[in-house]
C-alpha cells in the first residue's frame, strides 16, 4: 500500500476515488462509474439524506477489500481507455512507474516487466514501454524471468534449457 505508485492497487485506489468524485458531483462523469458500480453489492442499508445511496455502496464496497481485491477494478481503465479520466489515471500511472524506473538508474536494460498493469495490450504496459530507452521483455513469471537475465549477466547460456531448469525449481519451491 506504500510506494507502490503505478501498481493494480494503486490504478484501483483512483478509479475508486474517480467514480466517487463522479456521484458526488466534485468531478467529472466518466465511463468508469457504470462500470465500477457493476462490482458493487448495492445493497447497503446505511442511509444518509441527501446523499447517493450508490456512493454509500462504492464506499463500503470499497472499504470491506484487501488490496488485492480492490486491484480488480484496474482493468477496467482499459475497458474505457478513450474517457478523459480513464485516460488520465493510464497516464498517471504510466508517469509513476516511468519515476521508480527512472530512480533505478540512467542505465537500464534489459528490463523484464511482469503483472497485468504491464502486460502486452494493456494501456499501461503499451505507453510504458514506448517511453523506454532500453530492451523490454514481458514475463509470465518475473522470478524467472529475473532469474534468466541474471544468468545471462553472469555468463551462463540462458536458452530454453536454463528456462526448464529455473521454471522446475521454481515449481519445486527450491
Amino acid at each position: 500500500m506504500i510506494g507502490d505508485e503505478g501498481s493494480g492497487f494503486w490504478i484501483a485506489r483512483r478509479v475508486v476515488q474517480a467514480v466517487a468524485r463522479d456521484l458526488d458531483h466534485r468531478g467529472p462523469h466518466t465511463a468508469l462509474t457504470e462500470l465500477v458500480l457493476g462490482l458493487v453489492d448495492m445493497r447497503s442499508e446505511r442511509q444518509i439524506p441527501g446523499r447517493d445511496q450508490r456512493l454509500m455502496d462504492l464506499l463500503a464496497w470499497a472499504h470491506a477489500r484487501r488490496p488485492v481485491e480492490l486491484a480488480v477494478a484496474a482493468r477496467l481503465v482499459a475497458e474505457v481507455e478513450e474517457d478523459p479520466v480513464a485516460r488520465g489515471i493510464i497516464q498517471l500511472a504510466v508517469d509513476r512507474l516511468q519515476n521508480t524506473l527512472t530512480a533505478l538508474g540512467e542505465e537500464m536494460g534489459p528490463l523484464v516487466l511482469g503483472g497485468s498493469v504491464v502486460a502486452p495490450g494493456s494501456p499501461v504496459g503499451e505507453r510504458l514501454v514506448e517511453q523506454l530507452d532500453c530492451e523490454v521483455r514481458h514475463a509470465r513469471d518475473g522470478v524467472a524471468g529475473s532469474a534468466l537475465i541474471g544468468l545471462r549477466g553472469l555468463g551462463v547460456l540462458a536458452d530454453e534449457a536454463a528456462r526448464g531448469r529455473v521454471l522446475l525449481t521454481l515449481e519445486q519451491g527450491m
